[in-house]
This record gives structure tokens, C-alpha cells and sequence, in this order.
């Protein structure tokens, strides 16, 4: 009997074990994706110019907590037609991201591009698409679609906004926050807040987006 359990204690500690291993593991699979995200974001600052980049601080409000997410992105125009776009992504939820791609501009009015990267979740690799179009007077459309590994790791955002002089509205949808109104203000120069409360017609819950963005000229 004492044989036994003595067996059976050593193999649970045995399991502990592997399952800290693997723990630590994956920590370290986790923090080394965030470093590389860094690194990016420092090395694509230094490459793009000043003008092509832009914060933003979210708080994604739903029922239970408001979960912090920051992302950055940075743009180049070599001429008229092409550049590129550069975009990261750290949530306090553990999601991670980052993608770099060309872009090209066949109307002074209209952007599209096409990205690859890296995530913290799947395989790793992560693709994301956008289209711009700006219409007169003072009105934009802009989709951004993103698919990792697997049919449910996919995201997208769309927006159609009318802007004045200091202040801009339209709706909004996004996938994981839901569809809504957003209002957005210019408080200072270079500094826009904006809010959205959603519905997200995937899990039936009211939510809502709060940010502030920061343009760099």
C-alpha cells in the first residue's frame, strides 16, 4: 500500500513537472514574439518618417472588465502610387501582433495594401488586407481584414465616418466588439479621442470602445 502511493505521488509530481516545463515553455515562446514585436516597432520608427506614424490607447469595455490594448503604425510614400504600411498590436489580454506590406494608391483619394506577420496565437504567421476610400466632402470608407491559422482567427474592422473640422461620426463595426455609432473629437493638435458603444451580434453582449490617438507630424 505505502508502495503505491508513494508511486502515485511520484508519478503526480512527475506530471507537475511536464506541465511546468511546458508552461515555461510557451512563456518563453510568448515573450520572445513580444521582444520581436519591439524590435520591430523601434526599427520600422527608425526607418519611416515622422509624418507616417500614429498611437493609439484603447480600453475595450465589455460586462466584465475593460481590457487595455496598444497598438502603432507607420507608413511611407515613395511616390504618388506606392508605399509601405507598417502595424503592431500588444493587448493586456496576451494578444500580440505585427505586420509590414506594401501599399498602393491608384487615386490621390484611395489607399489599398496587403501585409504579412507574426502573431501569438496559431502558427505564427498572420495576413491582413485594408482599403481606403475618402469621398468629398469630408467622407471616408476604410475595411481592414486579418487571418491567422484556423477558420475562427480572423478579424475585421470597417468604418464609414463624415468629418468636420473638429469633429467626425459614422459607424462602426469590429469583430470581438461588435456595431455602432462613433464619435470622434480633435482635443488638440495631433490628438483625436474617440468612443463607440457596440452591440456584438457574435455573443449578444453591449460593449463599447474608448481611445486616444496620437498623430506624429
Amino acid at each position: 500500500m505505502k508502495n503505491s502511493l508513494k508511486l502515485d505521488y511520484l508519478a503526480r509530481s512527475f506530471n507537475k513537472k511536464i506541465l511546468l516545463n511546458n508552461l515555461i515553455v510557451e512563456l518563453k515562446k510568448t515573450k520572445k514574439i513580444k521582444n520581436l514585436l519591439l524590435s520591430s516597432l523601434l526599427l520600422v520608427s527608425t526607418l519611416f518618417s515622422v509624418s507616417g506614424q500614429k498611437m493609439e490607447f484603447f480600453g475595450q469595455i465589455n460586462e466584465e472588465k475593460i481590457t487595455s490594448v496598444i497598438n502603432f503604425s507607420a507608413s511611407k510614400n515613395f511616390n504618388e502610387k506606392f508605399g509601405l504600411t507598417f502595424f503592431s498590436l500588444i493587448s493586456e489580454a496576451g494578444w500580440a501582433e505585427a505586420n509590414f506590406g506594401p501599399t498602393f494608391s491608384p487615386t490621390p483619394n484611395s489607399c489599398f495594401s496587403i501585409s504579412a506577420g507574426i502573431e501569438t496565437g496559431g502558427n505564427k504567421f498572420r495576413m491582413a488586407t485594408s482599403a481606403f476610400i475618402a469621398f468629398k466632402p469630408g467622407m471616408h470608407f476604410l475595411l481592414v481584414a486579418e487571418k491567422g491559422q484556423g477558420d475562427d482567427n480572423y478579424w475585421y474592422h470597417t468604418q464609414a465616418m463624415k468629418s468636420w473640422k473638429k469633429i467626425s461620426a459614422g459607424l462602426m463595426a469590429r469583430r470581438f466588439n461588435g456595431v455602432g455609432p462613433r464619435i470622434e473629437i480633435k482635443v488638440l493638435e495631433g490628438f483625436t479621442l474617440w468612443g463607440a458603444p457596440l452591440y456584438d451580434l457574435e455573443d449578444g453582449k453591449i460593449k463599447g470602445v474608448i481611445s486616444l490617438a496620437i498623430n506624429f507630424k
